[in-house]
């Protein structure tokens, strides 16, 4: 992922399992990234958006994750879920640390099921 991508960029892709993947930057500022999967013979979809804005300390960065993720399957099920907030540590020096903090919170409304 770059973190300054440029606007209309685009990514194609197709996995050996029949998965295609398709990806579009629709905004600069604030950086936002469309996306798209459709697994093998359209058993799944997962789409949505996705941007955040970042915060930079002396030796870490705090990543903000906005958007909406969807998953639905052919028996038209769906779950929606959002993101998480991602803090790194050790940056620029000592070991790099990753640590995801809040929720992520999957949504079947159909089912009145919430994880």
């Amino acid at each position: 992922m770059q973190l300054n991508p440029v606007i209309g960029e685009t990514l194609q892709a197709s996995f050996a399992d029949g998965t295609q993947v398709y990806c579009e930057q629709v905004s600069h500022h604030p950086p936002i990234s469309y996306f798209l999967a459709v697994g093998p013979e359209g058993g799944y979809r997962y789409y949505g958006c996705y941007n955040f804005s970042a915060h930079a300390g002396l030796n870490s960065m705090e990543l903000v994750n906005k958007g909406h993720k969807v998953y639905e399957f052919a028996s038209g099920d769906r779950i929606d879920c959002t993101f998480n907030k991602e803090i790194y540590s050790g940056v620029f020096m000592g070991s790099l640390k990753s640590e995801a903090t809040e929720s992520i919170v999957f949504h079947d409304k159909k089912n009145e099921l919430r994880a």
